[in-house]
């Protein structure tokens, strides 16, 4: 699932998109991808679980392993670029 939401960049003062990944990950043989991309997808769209992540601030996405690999690929530059900006140092 991918769930993103607006929210604002202080040190700019504009909006900007921010995705959170929320994912399910499991060793390869577990279970055949599809049946498991199948039934997480459709524990998601179920009333109880939409309704808990929209209360949450969070709007589900669902998508493939591939999907999921493109938006981490376009995601990490800009957060690495976000990150140096604004001098973020690892503890």
């Amino acid at each position: 699932m991918n769930a993103t939401a607006g929210v604002t960049d202080y040190l700019n003062r504009r909006a900007v998109e921010v995705n959170a990944w929320l994912e399910t990950l499991v060793p390869w043989e577990t279970v055949a991808p599809e049946q498991l991309h199948r039934a997480m997808r459709s524990a998601v769209r179920t009333h109880d679980t939409s309704e808990r992540l929209y209360t949450a601030g969070l709007e589900p996405a669902g998508g493939t392993g591939a999907e999921l690999l493109e938006l981490i690929k376009r995601d990490i530059p800009r957060f690495r670029g976000i990150i140096q900006n604004i001098g973020i140092q690892p503890e």
